[in-house]
């Protein structure tokens, strides 16, 4: 009896081994034969063609297999995808929409066909560069996909008879070394982040969607109406965003930014609204761990050398980010500090702050429909060699066009 179990489990394990071994043999001969880069890539590029206001344009794509065990995946590599939103005749350099060294795509095509869902495993591009562009009249080069004549009516906001009704999975999509520029002429807006990895995922669904967001970066440049506001911040963004497709509106929620070194908290609501093309932002932000040291780290090395410090006192800092993005609107900024009997000392320096208490609120209107201000109300500063106590009240509006301000 053990004789005969174990020979149909021999017999057994041999069929198995056997069909396995086909099965890889046949992947193979398929993946080396029928479906090779000189006869996927045409294809690929055909059909991307077709549906897209862009002209795309790699060096080859492969089928995936064995790379990317159990699932099948597409390997692109060296692509370049320039938009036609903008230029039908000439390409120019603001339709260099995307640039990648490589890109993997693994899907499940069965899920499609059995469950009415696209699962997307992983969508990886290494080496990227994205040029993002919108004109003066608020049109954009990334507006590529080709929208048919039945689904014209949804730019005014009636629901198109052909909506699509899937879920999308994107369990994981990747950015390595990504290099991004967004000029936005209708705003007077030019940024650029260098390095940047970014780790999406998705789940969209019919009613309310989920976007979980991780991403980090060694510098931002930002220059609004020709002056450079923000230069040398290196950034990470930790984020899951509730996206309701009924109304368009994007809720953030455990959501952490880091501005070099520094943890803020951030919440609130982004609301698109599809005729007037303007995203609508009601963010407040405010500092994940309030102490005096978080403010003494804040200053930069060229005012203070960093080392071990000791602080304490009470501290709240917050702000707002409020108004309309887009057709020549941008939102305005808040920022208030308010820091009571605090003290401080670092370690090997023969001075301090024996007591320190400040009062401070900024308002910033980027796009000047509002005017702009400083406005110290409280400063009481004990310290050093000064040991005299004083305070001052002041208020200022800020004039970005000279750098002056006015009390």
């Amino acid at each position: 009896m053990e004789r005969r179990i174990r020979k149909l489990i021999r017999v057994s394990a041999i069929t198995v081994g056997a069909l396995l071994l086909t099965g890889f043999v046949v992947v193979a001969f398929v993946i080396n034969y029928v479906f090779t880069p000189d006869k996927l890539t045409p294809i690929v590029l055909n059909v991307a063609n077709r549906s897209l206001d862009a002209d795309l344009k790699v060096e080859s794509v492969e089928l995936t297999f064995f790379s990317t065990f159990p699932q099948f995946g597409l390997k692109v590599d060296e692509g370049f995808l320039v938009s036609k939103v903008l230029n039908d005749s000439l390409p120019q350099k603001t339709d260099s929409l995307l640039a990648f060294k490589e890109c993997v795509l693994i899907v499940n095509p069965l899920d499609y066909f059995l469950k009415n869902k696209i699962s997307v495993y992983n969508l990886s591009l290494k080496n990227v560069a994205v040029y993002a562009y919108r004109n003066k009249t608020g049109k954009a080069n990334w507006e590529i996909v080709k929208t048919s004549s039945d689904t014209l009516a949804v730019e005014k906001d009636t629901i198109s008879q052909n909506k699509f009704d899937s879920e999308i999975d994107i369990r994981q999509v990747e950015l390595e070394h990504a290099n991004l520029i967004f000029d936005d002429r209708n705003t007077e807006v030019y940024s650029r982040i260098d390095d940047v990895d970014l780790r999406l995922k998705l789940a969209l669904t019919k009613g309310v969607s989920s976007l979980g967001v991780e991403f980090e970066n060694k510098n931002i440049l930002f220059w609004q109406q020709g002056e450079l506001l923000i230069n040398k911040v290196a950034a990470s963004l930790q984020t899951d965003i509730e996206i309701d497709r009924s109304t368009a509106l994007w809720t953030l929620k455990n959501t952490g930014l880091t501005i070099n070194g520094i943890r803020l908290d951030v919440n609130g609501e982004l609301k698109r609204d599809t005729v007037t093309k303007m995203v609508g932002v009601n963010l407040k932000y405010g500092l994940h761990a309030p102490s005096m040291e978080t403010v003494m780290n804040m200053i930069p090395e060229a005012y203070v050398k960093r080392g071990q410090i000791s602080a304490k006192g009470e501290v709240k800092v917050d702000g707002t980010l409020e108004g309309n993005y887009g057709n020549k609107q941008l939102p305005a900024v808040s920022l208030n500090i308010k820091i009571n009997d605090a003290s401080a000392r670092y370690e090997g320096l023969p001075y301090g702050i024996d007591n320190f208490t400040a009062d401070f609120e900024s308002y910033i209107d980027l796009m000047r429909r509002n005017p702009s201000f400083l406005n110290l109300k409280i400063l009481h500063f004990e310290g050093g060699t000064y040991q005299d106590s004083s305070r001052c009240q002041s208020g200022g509006f800020i004039d970005r066009s000279t750098y002056n301000t006015s009390y």
